[in-house]
């Protein structure tokens, strides 16, 4: 039996609104995740069913502090 850690997984998975977890969390604006996320390889880029990417959702929710670690 494999470790959590051992198991296979998407971290670019998108839901059915084409979302990815770092869509979420710059929407949060929870700082030490997308840290997580990023350093663990997330594609930054991925554009949502409603044409924004994790840091066009961070800045239309005025979330500075991620959307300056997505831009750096």
């Amino acid at each position: 039996m494999k470790s959590f850690s051992q198991q296979e997984y998407n971290i670019n998975f998108e839901d059915d609104k084409g979302r990815t977890q770092l869509h979420y969390t710059a929407l949060k604006g929870d700082n030490s995740i997308v840290d997580l996320l990023i350093r663990n390889n997330i594609n930054i880029n991925i554009i949502d069913r409603e044409g924004f990417n994790a840091l066009g959702l961070a800045l239309k929710e005025e979330k500075t502090s991620v959307a300056y670690k997505l831009l750096n």
